[in-house]
């Protein structure tokens, strides 16, 4: 070898643009082991390569010999960032750097800043993101990590406008960062746009059952969850399970009543619609109008359809009792305590409508259905001549109450002191 090294020395010392001469002695050098030595004719014959292209291609040797012999990146990195200034990439560039990422222990920025532009140079996007994949694998530290997928992002976004690409980094990065809340409407965005909600809905799922998973969070994931199975997917039963699950917690229980407000109705589950009615009214008492019109409509359906009369009774003392004047509702109580028969509790409400009826008129009337109660037997029919006192007193010669009083008289058996203060009035 050392014969033929002088050999080939004095050939160059004679015509230094003999190529093969150059060659050879690298091949002599690599025999031999001695990759500094090779490394350094490279060096030489690029001292005298004047073409572009030419350039471009004894850099890339030279690179390789750097990188995958003598360990040293940073320097084949530098060959090929000043082939590329000099516009002299040589083809195979690419397949090297790509092929270099086996070959690295930790993430290089350098390498990747010229790997991807070289790619995107090419109009090759695909590549670039495997780059980011790689890197992001390699990445220790989750912000870094986070930073890398980010960078996909952008591409599958901005580059490619890739709805289904941009939705399944999405899904990594909120894995990796499930608090973060921009990130959680990224991948609802991309979601709907790629069509891919109900795989969205499963991912939520495995989300809300994460044990790593902060309570807060979870909350708000299900209720991300609630709301894409009833708003998006028309899965009613679905979204309620997770809307109950949320009654409980201060922080979402107002949205959940709501949702299940409106679920339980379109399904006519008219039990759980009553319960979540009444109990949104005893968490909106401060709200007396809102609370009026939730408990009635669960008075309403207790009555009709589910026919739980006494439940329904209950709810109309509570409205009674957050309104105690409202025309509406007192007459609809008295209805149904009609169709209870329960003369304690129908006399009771009679009682308070007097009280609070500001007309004459109306009193009277309310008075007269209040002595047709005490006078329908006859242990309370002096309670009931009262009564029809009271509405002449005020509302003299009143018909109803003078048709009740003259049907007294004719009552068989009835005690002389009664009849006789009957016949008085």
């Amino acid at each position: 070898p050392g014969d033929a090294l002088d050999a080939l020395e004095s050939v160059l010392s004679l015509d230094p643009k003999q190529w093969d001469a150059y060659r050879s002695i690298e091949s002599i050098h690599f025999a031999e082991g001695d990759t500094e030595g090779a490394i350094a004719v490279i060096r030489r014959e690029l001292e005298v390569t004047e073409g572009t292209a030419e350039r471009g291609a004894v850099r890339l040797r030279l690179a390789q010999l750097l990188a995958l012999e003598a360990g040293n990146v940073a320097g084949a990195l530098d060959q090929l960032e000043e082939a590329r200034a000099e516009g002299a990439v040589a083809e195979g560039v690419l397949e090297f750097l790509d092929d270099l990422r086996g070959h690295l222990d930790t993430v290089s920025e350098r390498y990747v800043e010229l790997v991807t532009a070289l790619h995107r140079e090419a109009g090759e996007l695909d590549p670039v993101i495997a780059v980011y994949q790689w890197a992001a694998g390699m990445s220790e530290d989750p912000e870094a990590r986070s930073g890398w997928f980010d960078r996909i992002y952008k591409v599958r976004t901005e580059d490619q406008d890739n709805d289904r690409g941009a939705y399944a980094v999405t899904k990594i990065m909120v894995q990796m960062e499930p608090g973060r809340a921009e990130l959680r409407e990224r991948l609802f965005f991309h979601a709907e746009a790629a069509n891919e909600e109900p795989d969205l809905a499963d991912y939520l799922t495995s989300l809300v059952e994460r044990d790593d998973v902060d309570e807060a969070l979870r909350v708000v994931l299900r209720g991300d969850l609630a709301r894409l199975l009833q708003e998006r997917l028309e899965r009613p039963e679905d979204a309620a399970t997770h809307w109950e699950a949320l009654r409980g917690e201060a922080d979402a229980a107002d949205a959940a009543r709501a949702a299940l407000v409106g679920i339980y109705r379109d399904l006519e589950r008219w039990g759980p619609y009553a319960e979540v009615l009444r109990e949104d009214a005893e968490n909106r008492l401060d709200e007396p109008v809102a609370a009026r019109e939730a408990l009635l409509e669960a008075a309403r359906v207790l009555t009709d359809p589910l026919e739980r009369l006494e439940d329904a009774a209950a709810v109309y003392r509570q409205i009674v009792d957050l309104v105690p004047d409202d025309e509406e509702v007192l007459d609809r109580f008295e209805e149904l305590l009609l169709r209870l028969e329960s003369a304690e509790d129908l006399e009771g409400l009679l009682r308070h409508r007097i009280d609070v009826a500001a007309d004459p008129e109306i009193r009277g009337e309310i008075r007269l259905r209040l002595a047709g109660v005490l006078l329908d037997g006859t242990e309370r029919l002096a309670e009931g001549v009262i009564e029809l006192q009271g509405i002449l007193s005020e509302q003299a010669g009143h018909e109803g109450a003078m048709v009740q009083l003259e049907a007294l008289l004719g009552v068989e058996g009835l005690e002389e002191d009664l009849l006789r203060e009957v016949g008085q009035t």
